[in-house]
């Protein structure tokens, strides 16, 4: 393949069916076992030592999720299981945990993976190439016409997939963030608007000894900003929360989400706020500015 016109370079892997087992749980799983050194998988080591020198040592790589489900914690052993070695079962040491978000890998050096296949020599069942974007269905052809090919897979077309479904997730929280801030003006103009409606004798009497209309809007509105600032860090935080906790049920061994809020969110949010209180505030103000003085005065509270 190396030969191959488009190809620039060729790295293996061997797939394993296996069954990992720590503290009386059992996880089934296929483990990747790699030369230290390749290349074609990024690593994004959260706990631990990098994932080449991880490899090098013989130990084996885990995403949270299946670390969290053995309960294990970095340098604990495990026992793996292969259809390959029924008769006994081997311990590894898990020495690293790498966040993954597609799928739930489980990566070994090749050396520990051909102790799982009772291999007498290096083997592999997995290519991975580097090759000319221009000759990609062409030798997309060619592997499918190799001998024992099951499945080719062309990682642009697999991102395409991944940022049309991140594409429809972006309209369903735009359609969600919509109805928050629809909600917010709601729940803001009623609250306005009775804290209004309770003092419209005290407006009315200050309107009544020379209080300006402008000069009572500005009142108004400051206190509204004061409650604003108490409300809004109190927001924030429970909007972190409910993210983290929403990407979480919706995490399987297939995704893993993960909430992360960027610093322009934090100013997008407080920012929309404010313009969803000021124009909430809109109503009441014009109602003020609209007091009949000699009957707002007559009201009993």
């Amino acid at each position: 393949m190396k030969s191959w016109k488009g190809v620039k370079k060729v790295q293996p892997a061997l797939a394993i069916p296996a069954e990992l087992k720590a503290n009386g749980k059992k996880h089934e799983t296929a483990i990747t076992a790699i030369e230290p050194g390749a290349t074609f998988h990024g690593f994004d080591i959260s706990e631990g030592p990098e994932a080449k020198t991880a490899l090098e040592r013989g130990g084996i790589i885990l995403p949270p999720a299946i670390a969290d489900k053995l309960e294990l914690e970095v340098n604990d052993s495990l026992k793996i299981e292969t259809p390959y070695i029924k008769d006994r079962e081997l311990i590894f040491r898990f020495f690293a945990i790498s966040e993954e978000m597609l799928g739930a890998p489980v990566f070994i050096g090749v050396e520990q993976g051909q102790k799982l296949m009772r291999a007498p020599s290096a083997t592999y069942n997995i290519l991975y190439l580097d090759v000319d974007p221009q000759e990609a269905q062409e030798i997309k052809k060619k592997l499918y016409e190799l001998p024992g090919a099951t499945s080719v897979m062309i990682k642009q077309k697999l991102i395409s997939q991944l940022e049309e479904m991140m594409e429809f997730a972006d309209v369903f929280y735009g359609i969600m963030l919509a109805f928050a801030f629809a909600v917010a003006f709601v729940v803001v103009y009623t609250t306005f608007t009775a804290n209004v409606l309770e003092r419209l004798r005290e407006i009315a009497t200050m309107r009544t000894i020379g209080e300006d209309h402008w000069h009572l809007a500005l009142i108004i509105t400051l206190e509204n900003l004061l409650l604003a600032l108490v409300g809004i860090p109190i927001g924030l935080w429970l909007g972190i929360q409910t993210t983290s906790a929403l990407f979480e049920a919706m995490s399987t061994e297939v995704y893993t989400l993960k909430g992360v809020m960027y610093t322009q969110s934090y100013f997008w949010v407080v920012g929309s706020v404010l313009i969803v209180l000021l124009l909430s505030e809109i109503p009441p103000v014009r109602r003020i500015f609209r007091l009949d003085l000699a009957q707002a005065t007559k009201i009993i509270e």
